[in-house]
């Protein structure tokens, strides 16, 4: 886990802007390597790039791998409350509102 945490600093931080095609294919590689909390992290980095860029089923798919790579319930919520604010950009209320039964909260 240590390695996966000192790998993941810089590729966070690469996508805390507008990245180049190289970066997002590094931050994919870097999703695909670490199934754990560290790939979770990044897969919502990804998405927010893919939003910002219109691709709203790309960014969908990232955010369901997200949910697959971490165990942490707060986290899911996170995830969830972003795919279904992704949903609902596409049309697809019904998904969302099945989407917002996987939150968590008191």
């Amino acid at each position: 886990m240590t390695v996966a945490s000192s790998a993941w600093q810089p590729v966070n931080t690469s996508l805390a802007a507008q990245v180049s095609q190289t970066q997002l294919d590094a931050a994919q590689h870097f999703v695909d390597a670490n199934n754990n909390n560290y790939g979770a992290l990044t897969s919502l980095g990804l998405a927010r790039q893919y939003a910002e860029r219109g691709n709203f089923a790309t960014t969908q798919t990232h955010l369901q791998k997200a949910l697959g790579q971490t165990r942490e319930a707060n986290l899911q919520s996170i995830i969830n409350l972003r795919l279904a604010r992704v949903q609902l950009q596409q049309k697809n209320v019904d998904g969302a509102l099945k989407t917002l039964d996987g939150v968590k909260g008191q």
